[in-house]
């Protein structure tokens, strides 16, 4: 059993010891620790001593979505940091100080949502050290091969969403209307995880995941296997159209 699988079963058996009903609007506790990991994993460093990887992490939820978790912010913090420390050691990295975990309520965040801060921090020091990133960086920053410059543009979707644009920052960002997905498109048509884009070699691509209104890149059906795009192409994701650009 994967060492995140673990931790998602860990965390839902605290959270039903809570909680005597589960929500389906609800925040799921498996959700929290997935973009952790991932904060760790796309927050890794190269240094001159190996891979650095940052050590405190900041989760902010609505104030809806915390709500339920007062009280058990600090026994899932505590097992958020254990887990996290494991999978330091799977990566082979080491932290410039101790594994730090917080979960707090934020105003700004849209219901549903989830975001994490990543940062290194020395000991008890609040600031970055050096040779670090200066500031406090939400997860998914562009690395290399992730495709620099590329972005979706929402050309025709539910109102009000014409023009908005994604950041294809990531090796994989994948698309739905769920909460947890990394492009959340809230439309009918669109599937709760719905498609995924892969960057391979600086290369995207686009992978349909199964979803009930299929994926088209210029009119052609996306299935299991990665279809490649190119700047200009257009991907429909159930009714939704997007644009895939490059900056110039």
């Amino acid at each position: 059993m994967s060492l995140l699988l673990r931790l998602e079963r860990r965390l839902e058996a605290l959270a039903e010891a809570v909680f005597s009903t589960w929500g389906r609007d609800r925040v799921h506790p498996a959700e929290i620790a997935r973009r952790v990991f991932c904060a760790m994993d796309d927050g890794a460093m190269a240094g001159v001593d190996g891979v650095m990887l940052p050590n405190a992490y900041r989760v902010f939820l609505h104030p809806r979505d915390f709500a339920p978790y007062a009280a058990i912010s600090a026994r899932l913090a505590a097992e958020l940091e254990s887990s996290l420390g494991a999978r330091a050691a799977e990566l082979g990295g080491r932290c410039p100080g101790p594994l730090r975990v917080t979960l707090d309520a934020r105003d700004e965040i849209t219901p549903g949502a989830i975001y994490v801060e990543a940062r290194f921090s020395a000991g008890g020091d609040p600031h970055p050290v050096r040779g670090a990133p200066a500031e406090e960086t939400r997860v998914y920053r562009r690395r290399p091969g992730a495709g620099p410059g590329l972005r979706l543009r929402v050309q025709a979707g539910p109102p009000g969403t014409a023009g908005r644009e994604f950041t294809v920052d990531r090796p994989a960002l994948t698309i739905g209307r769920r909460p947890d997905q990394d492009i959340v498109i809230e439309d009918p048509s669109v599937s709760r995880a719905h498609a995924r884009i892969e960057i391979s070699g600086g290369r995207p691509s686009v992978v349909d995941l199964g979803s009930t209104n299929g994926t088209l890149v210029n009119g052609r059906r996306a299935g299991a296997e990665p279809l490649p795009l190119r700047p200009g192409d257009r991907l429909q994701v159930g009714a939704v159209l997007l644009e895939l650009l490059a900056e110039p």
